[in-house]
């Protein structure tokens, strides 16, 4: 075997490797894409779950100030005679 057919022959083996290693390179690729495709959907569905609990405890914020704002009122009547129901604040008793 002359010295180029020697060459010839290695580089045949590395070329079969390099391919080798290339479809295995786009066989990982493909599987990160499909995996970064699932973590992007992931991603969106905590996202719009988080922002579907912040617009639930915000309606339950307000829900329970103004539940306490008039649970407040009301006991503020109770304690004082002025302000009973039917009365307001500028109302003589």
């Amino acid at each position: 075997m002359s010295f180029s057919e020697k060459q010839l022959e290695d580089l045949s083996k590395r070329i079969e490797q390099v391919s080798e290693e290339n479809q295995n390179l786009r066989q990982q690729l493909t599987q990160l894409q499909e995996e970064y495709r699932l973590a992007q959907d992931n991603r969106d569905y905590v996202r719009e779950n988080y922002q579907e609990k912040v617009k639930e405890l915000t309606s339950e914020t307000l829900l329970t100030t103004v539940l306490r704002e008039k649970l407040y009122s009301e006991e503020m009547d109770c304690h004082d005679p002025n302000r009973g129901p039917g009365r307001d604040e500028h109302s003589k008793p």
